[in-house]
């Protein structure tokens, strides 16, 4: 096998799984939200109530009663009672486990081929 085959082969599966869609995004609804309510993932935006569509640079964080970010690379805070939806990011396990079996199962098959007695 030459050198260009196995990087390929080596590289193949980091890049399928940043581009595989393992991650997804929900909407939580802020009235839903307790004071104890643990949001598991990362807060990728808000949805205000009068509409507007916000998106953050980086993932924001819930501190006290308000979410913050960066926006355009500014500090950005926003009151939750002004918030409709948050946009979480979650890790999407099944989808990579599915991924990385079928990426496997590719690479031993295509090395069992390459490797049978002709």
């Amino acid at each position: 096998m030459s050198c260009k085959r196995i990087v390929a082969t080596l590289m193949l599966p980091p890049t399928l799984w940043l581009v595989s869609g393992c991650y997804s995004t929900l909407s939580v609804r802020t009235d839903d939200l307790t004071p104890e309510s643990d949001i598991k993932g990362n807060i990728k935006g808000v949805l205000t109530r009068t509409g507007e569509d916000i998106s953050f640079d980086e993932s924001g964080f819930i501190e006290g009663d308000s979410v913050r970010a960066e926006v355009d690379d500014q500090p950005y805070s926003i009151s939750l009672e002004e918030v409709a939806m948050l946009k979480v990011r979650r890790f999407n396990t099944a989808n990579t486990v599915i991924l990385s079996l079928v990426v496997v199962g590719m690479i031993v098959a295509g090395s069992t081929i390459r490797v049978a007695p002709q």
